[in-house]
């Protein structure tokens, strides 16, 4: 799954539960290696599996947080 993922056309972000069973860190360093240093990858302290349930406001806040730095590429870019 990772390789498509990296491979997928556009923007990406991923935002996983910092203890998740799931996805964990050496998940996200497995995409890192497939190529994938322009994707947000963030952990949500405290956060397994269901994210909104788990930390609502973090979760909103890591997705803020995407969308801001997507904003400012989207800026930077405008003006070179």
């Amino acid at each position: 799954m990772g390789k498509r993922l990296v491979a997928v056309p556009g923007r990406k972000a991923i935002v996983y539960g910092a203890e998740s069973l799931l996805f964990t860190p050496g998940s996200a360093e497995y995409v890192r290696q497939l190529g994938g240093a322009d994707i947000p990858i963030i952990a949500v302290p405290q956060a397994r599996h269901h994210l909104m349930l788990d930390q609502p406001l973090a979760f909103v806040t890591a997705l803020r947080t995407i969308v801001e730095i997507w904003q400012t590429s989207e800026n930077t870019f405008r003006t070179l």
